[in-house]
C-alpha cells in the first residue's frame, strides 16, 4: 500500500512546481525573475529588512523569537513572499506595510540583494544522525538532504533558526499556515520527531545573519 504521506508530499510538490512555473511564464502575473532584480539597487531598501532579520534581530510573536534569516535565501522565494505580503495573501503586522510600500521591481531588487550570489551545495553536518535520516525520509522529497530545496520557489531552510522553523511547523499543524504537503507532514510528525529534524536542518550552513 502506498505511503499516504509520500502521496501528499508529492502532490504538494507538484502544486508548488506548477505555481512556480506559472509565475515564471505567465506574462500577466508577477514573475520571480523577469525582469531580473538588481542587487545594487536593492541594497538600500534591504537594510530595513535587516533591522529585524540581520545580525542583531528584533524578536517577534508570542512567545518572542528571532525572525528568520534571509541572507542566502532563494531569490524567487523572497520575491514571492514579499508579493504575497504586499497583496494580502500572507498576513503579518510588520511585514505587510513594508511590502505594500514596494513596487514589484523593488521587491525583485531586495530579493536579489538578500539572496546574494549562488551558493555551492553545502557539506552535510550531522551525517548519519537520527535527524539526517528522518529529514531525508520525511522532508527530502521537497527540501532536499540539507534543506536547500529541490525546486524553484522553495525556501532554503539550511541553517535557518531552529525556533523559527519550529514555530512555522506548528503554524502548519494548527492551520495558521496552509500548504497541502506541509500540513500533512506537520500533522503526521510528532513534536519530538519534528525537533530532531529541525535541529538537523538548523545545524547546516547556508543562511547567514550577516555577510
Amino acid at each position: 500500500m502506498a505511503d499516504p504521506w509520500r502521496i501528499a508530499a508529492m502532490a504538494g510538490a507538484i502544486i508548488v512546481l506548477g505555481t512556480s512555473l506559472a509565475f515564471s511564464t505567465a506574462g500577466t502575473r508577477p514573475s520571480a525573475s523577469h525582469p531580473a532584480g538588481d542587487a545594487k539597487r536593492g541594497e538600500e531598501p534591504a537594510q530595513v529588512c535587516l533591522t529585524c532579520h540581520g545580525a542583531t534581530p528584533l524578536k517577534y510573536g508570542d512567545p518572542p523569537i528571532d525572525p528568520p534569516l534571509l541572507r542566502g535565501q532563494r531569490e524567487n522565494y523572497i520575491f514571492l513572499a514579499l508579493h504575497a505580503y504586499g497583496a494580502g495573501g500572507r498576513t503579518e503586522p510588520t511585514m505587510q506595510p513594508f511590502a505594500a510600500a514596494l513596487d514589484e521591481q523593488q521587491m525583485r531588487d531586495v530579493a536579489a540583494y538578500l539572496a546574494g550570489p549562488p551558493k555551492p551545495v553545502p557539506t552535510v553536518n550531522m551525517a548519519g544522525s537520527a535527524g539526517h535520516r528522518e529529514a531525508i525520509a520525511k522532508c527530502g522529497i521537497c527540501h532536499g538532504e540539507t534543506g536547500m530545496g529541490e525546486m524553484q520557489g522553495m525556501p532554503v531552510i539550511t541553517g535557518q533558526r531552529f525556533e523559527y522553523l519550529e514555530r512555522a511547523l506548528q503554524e502548519y499543524r494548527d492551520g495558521r499556515r496552509s500548504a497541502a504537503a506541509m500540513v500533512a507532514v506537520a500533522k503526521q510528525t510528532s513534536p519530538a520527531e519534528a525537533r530532531t529534524i529541525l535541529r538537523y536542518y538548523a545545524a547546516q550552513n547556508a543562511l547567514e545573519a550577516a555577510r
